[in-house]
């Protein structure tokens, strides 16, 4: 599966290629090929990254974090944590909420952003 976490440098490539040879009589016309190249491309931004206890209070339910395995440590399915609903706490998704288990290992990053309502 390609990376879809694109970068300025990308996004200016992408507007680049779209400029070579084109002739658009509008801003509006370049706009409109740029954002259906960029869902061509199937882009999203890249995921939030949460290192700290505090940051994670911030988030509000409903929410998902997966955990950011370290690169020197083999995990193959990385855990996903949801917050628990009407509690302070998380849950392993799927799982029953848990007092004895209820904090996902730090750092984690967010899916997808709490009331994020479009990919861009």
């Amino acid at each position: 599966m390609p990376d879809r976490n694109i970068d300025r440098e990308s996004l200016q490539h992408i507007a680049r290629k779209l400029m070579e040879g084109e002739q658009f009589r509008s801003p509006g016309m370049f706009a409109l090929k740029f954002i259906d190249a960029i869902v061509e491309a199937d882009w999203r931004r890249p995921a939030r990254a949460i290192a700290t206890a505090e940051e994670l209070d911030t988030l509000d339910w409903p929410c998902l974090v997966r955990e950011i395995t370290p690169a020197d440590e083999l995990e193959f399915y990385p855990q996903i944590w949801e917050r628990a609903f009407q509690t302070d706490g998380w849950c392993r998704v799927g799982q029953m909420f848990d007092e004895e288990d209820c904090t996902p290992r730090l750092p984690v990053e967010v899916l997808p952003e709490p009331k994020e309502t479009d990919r861009a």
